[in-house]
């Protein structure tokens, strides 16, 4: 069975990367404005695969940090 948070996570970091299309589709954004849609897109995809691999997502926006857990549990990253 698929975790739930692992699903939420995913569908999450999905829209946030649709949203981040349209931004560049539509133009007229800030890069930055843009850059921060793919951040939280990245945030919660390594989220997913965190509790995909039977962990906690810990509160952090730190993506190395999200990938230093994925490592540490034996995760080829």
């Amino acid at each position: 069975m698929v975790d739930p948070d692992a699903l939420r996570y995913l569908r999450i970091a999905q829209a946030d990367l649709d949203e981040a299309q349209r931004m560049v589709k539509l133009s007229g954004f800030r890069n930055s404005s843009i850059g921060f849609r793919l951040q939280q897109a990245c945030e919660k995809a390594l989220k997913s695969w965190i509790h995909t691999k039977g962990g906690m997502a810990p509160f952090t926006h730190d993506l190395v940090a999200l990938m230093d857990w994925l490592e540490e549990s034996g995760t080829d990253v």
